[in-house]
């Protein structure tokens, strides 16, 4: 298996990291840009985080 990181996923999740702060702010983002932003940014985050996620039993979750 390799462990090598993917440019490509560490800056799709980056991208999505900034969104959520930046969906946070409140700044002066128009509500039709917060709209879409927070209709894919942590759906789309909850994905790709899962699609990389190890499989591990709840043993080895906790340390057991």
């Amino acid at each position: 298996m390799s462990t090598a990181r993917s440019t490509y996923w560490d800056t799709v999740k980056a991208v999505l990291i900034f969104l959520v702060v930046l969906g946070h702010t409140g700044t002066a983002l128009n509500k039709g840009l917060l709209s879409v932003i927070y209709a894919f940014h942590m759906p789309l985050f909850v994905f790709v985080s899962g699609y990389f996620s190890k499989k591990k039993t709840i043993k080895e979750y906790w340390g057991g």
